[in-house]
């Protein structure tokens, strides 16, 4: 998701991207009311937005998004190094997963 993003230039907290449970349809992008200001691109199952303004008092609104989780890319970044890692953001392991692999 982070090589896809195609806002990776714009700061990451401006850059989210909406996890989808499927791919969005060619045509999930029209209409979008509340989108001024805002760049929104289709990605395999996520829709990325850019907003310059940041999104804290946006009235964006995708009609073809149901359900889904919005993340910036600075929270996708660090779930990223968390999966390559195994499981643990510093790479050592936190108290759930040590009392996980002594029971």
């Amino acid at each position: 998701m982070l090589a896809t993003n195609p806002f990776s230039g714009a700061a990451p907290n401006l850059a989210v991207a909406i996890l989808l449970h499927q791919a969005p349809a060619a045509d999930a992008l029209e209409p979008i009311p509340g989108h001024q200001g805002k760049e929104l691109r289709l990605g395999a199952r996520e829709i990325y937005v850019h907003s310059g303004e940041g999104m804290a008092h946006s009235t964006l609104r995708i009609p073809a998004v149901k359900g889904g989780a919005a993340r910036n890319m600075n929270t996708v970044a660090k779930l990223t190094r968390i999966v390559v890692r195994g499981g643990h953001a510093d790479g050592q392991p936190d108290a759930f997963s040590q009392r996980l692999e002594r029971d």
